[in-house]
């Protein structure tokens, strides 16, 4: 990762509070407002939005982290785009076309929002 594309690695807490729903369909749902694929890894409670390879900053969240260069994560086959297994990683999000990667910008709102709705449930 790093010269075509990067990752960015969000728990799933952050989608759940975005996605009020633990529900991985209603997860994928808002996810695929990134307007790019996203990949569920449920064993590690991880979902991976592929991105442009330029870093978006030194800090993203508690709850997002950059994947660029020297960073690898497992990607589905082309097709699994649904849990058919407890632990298989799958995509939340496919992908539509070769290239095709999330919004920066929308990748940027999910986090500020998520981080942002966990953040008042701490406080409250």
């Amino acid at each position: 990762m790093g010269r075509r594309f990067s990752a960015v690695r969000f728990t799933a807490e952050l989608v759940h509070a975005v996605a009020a729903s633990a529900d991985p369909r209603t997860a994928s749902e808002v996810l695929a407002a990134l307007d790019g694929p996203v990949i569920h890894d449920p064993r590690n409670g991880r979902f991976y939005a592929l991105v442009p390879a330029s870093p978006p900053g030194p800090t993203l969240s508690p709850h997002a982290t950059y994947l660029g260069l020297g960073h690898y994560i497992g990607v589905p086959r082309v097709g699994d785009d649904e849990q058919t297994e407890v632990w298989c990683s799958y995509w939340a999000v496919p992908m539509r076309t070769p290239g095709d990667l999330c919004s920066p910008t929308s990748v940027t709102g999910l986090i500020t929002g998520g981080t942002a709705i966990l953040n008042g449930r701490i406080e409250s």
